[in-house]
């Protein structure tokens, strides 16, 4: 039923350290950034912005790993965008 694996004897142990050490500072680092900017500029501005990083991954995907261009995706992103804008801008009148 369970099959007898060395993976966990394979794997450099300085690497996994390293690896857990910059994945929870990274983690803590970002949510302190997100914390201090929805304390500054608000929640529904902070989420605007939020909202831009899945479009730059895509931007970048695009770019550096030269992925195929998907219309879907495009239209996915203007709709998400027009409706941040849209309620900022109610929100401000």
């Amino acid at each position: 039923m369970f099959q007898k694996n060395d993976l966990f004897k394979t794997v450099n142990t300085f690497s996994l350290w390293l690896f857990i050490l910059t994945s929870g500072i990274g983690y803590a680092y970002i949510q302190c950034v997100y914390f201090l900017s929805i304390h500054s500029i608000g929640p529904l501005k902070t989420s605007f912005f939020m909202a831009f990083s899945p479009a730059f991954t895509y931007f970048f995907s695009l770019i550096l790993l030269k992925e195929k261009f998907d219309f879907f995706v495009l239209i996915g992103f203007i709709v998400i965008f027009t409706a941040s804008f849209y309620f900022i801008s109610k929100k401000e009148n």
